[in-house]
Formats: C-alpha cells, structure tokens, sequence
C-alpha cells in the first residue's frame, strides 16, 4: 500500500504515522529509505541500546531517563537495526498509569511535547478509522473503483434507515 502512494498515485507526503503493530524493523527502515519521516510508539519489551554498545540490549521500560531526556527525547538504537541506524525515542505521559514510548527517525526532534501531539493526530485517525467501519460495514466491501464504493455506502444509509425505521 504505501509503495502504491509514493510509486503510482504520487501522493505527496512527508510523515508516516503507525500504531505499534507495525512498528516492526523492516516497515521502519523501508519508510527511512523512501526519506519519509515516521512516528511509532514501541511496546515496553522492545529491545534498544542507549549507551551506544556499551553495555546490553535491554528493555525500553528499564532505561534511565535524565530530566534533559524527558524533555528532549534520547538517542537509541534498536535491536536488528543497521548499526549506523539511530532513531530518537520519546518517553510520553499519557496518564498516573500509562506510559507510551515513541520513536521516530527525524532525529532533530527535540520536544516530548510535539511527539505526543503527533501522537494524538494518530489515534485520531484510528478512532475515524473505527468509526467508518462500525457505520458504514466498509470493512467488508470488496469493491476498488470509486463509483463502486459510492453505491456501496448509499446502500448502507438506506440499510440504517431503514433499521431505525423499525427500531422506533
């Protein structure tokens, strides 16, 4: 699909944002060499290095984090990365009980701030993405050409009222 948007369709974009099932190297790395910009959150098992080979992979819940880095964000490399490959990585409060972790390869991003706002603008667009689904059933539609998909979605608005119709 995104070889589609930049190859075929020539879709102009800069950023790619991605939810943490597909934070996987392979994705990471083939977005950096089409020199798009992405931002993923990580799970907390997820193997880095901040100390630049000095000392183990370890999990990213267990790094130390100075004020500086907080706010900053931190350099790090990830397990099965290109050794030259570095990626900063954003430590974001979401709430008392949850932390995100989030990395991106536009290393010259130094505010915690921005990561989480980026952040934001993702699961807006997962919630719409949700949405779509639950009320227009697109998720089970196999057509691929615009008119097609158009029919598709008047069929279901007259599928939902009709249903509360009869549900009044």
């Amino acid at each position: 699909m995104l070889q589609g948007l930049v190859y075929q369709k020539l879709l102009p974009f800069d950023t790619v944002l991605m939810d943490t099932w597909y934070a996987v190297n392979n994705l990471m790395l083939y977005i950096d060499s089409l020199d798009k910009i992405f931002y993923c959150p990580l799970k907390t098992n997820r193997l880095v290095d901040d100390t630049f080979g000095q000392e183990k992979y370890k999990n990213i819940e267990s790094l130390s984090w100075s004020e500086d880095e907080l706010s900053c964000g931190k350099i790090i490399k990830i397990k099965a990365f290109p050794a030259e490959k570095k990626v900063k990585l954003f430590r974001v409060t979401i709430s008392t009980d949850r932390t995100d972790y989030v990395a991106t390869n536009d290393i010259s991003q130094s505010d915690t701030d921005v990561a989480q706002k980026v952040c934001k603008i993702r699961w807006k667009i997962e919630e719409f993405h949700r949405e779509i689904k639950q009320l227009t059933g697109i998720e089970s539609c196999q057509c691929r050409k615009g008119r097609l998909q158009r029919n598709h979605n008047e069929e279901c608005d007259v599928s939902l009222a009709e249903t509360k119709k009869f549900s009044l």
